[in-house]
């Protein structure tokens, strides 16, 4: 899983995040380039025209009315997280899950790591990342960069 979130975990504020913090979203485009993204229509209709990602596979009730926001072919609708996880396992690139809320909150208890960018700041909004219980995760690396704190957690087994 990948996302930037407030220290309080807020991810969204209407139609997107409610800061701008372009280091941190380069971050991300570099981090998921060439990648699988898994997220919901919302985030791929927000985010989709800037991603680098090989692939996505978009979550969404009404897979036949999703409306590419990028210009390439390798974007496909999905109707759950169990079905897009089996079909992006299948093209061999590393799978990021990439929101939003429902998404997140659907992937947390089988996701085998996290790479989370935390914003500084008090930040309001109305979509959360879902609880981190700590005893489930190890951090792998904690650095400050800047703008934002980079923290890179592996499931303990």
């Amino acid at each position: 899983m990948i996302s930037a979130m407030s220290a309080d975990r807020v991810i969204g504020s209407g139609e997107g995040m409610p800061w701008d913090v372009p280091e941190e979203y380069q971050h991300f485009l570099d981090t998921t380039r060439d990648a699988t993204l898994i997220l919901g229509r919302r985030s791929y209709e927000i985010f989709g025209p800037t991603l680098t990602s090989a692939r996505c596979f978009v979550i969404t009730r009404q897979p036949d009315q999703l409306t590419p926001s990028r210009t390439t072919a390798d974007d496909i609708a999905v109707a759950s997280l169990q079905e897009a996880i089996e079909r992006a396992r299948a093209f061999d690139r590393h799978i990021y899950v990439a929101g939003g809320g429902q998404i997140y909150r659907q992937a947390i208890s089988a996701a085998d790591g996290m790479l989370l960018s935390v914003i500084p700041g008090d930040w309001t909004g109305e979509t959360y990342f879902p609880p981190i219980v700590a005893e489930d995760w190890r951090v792998l690396l904690n650095e400050d960069r800047g703008s934002y704190q980079l923290t890179q957690y592996e499931r303990r087994r």
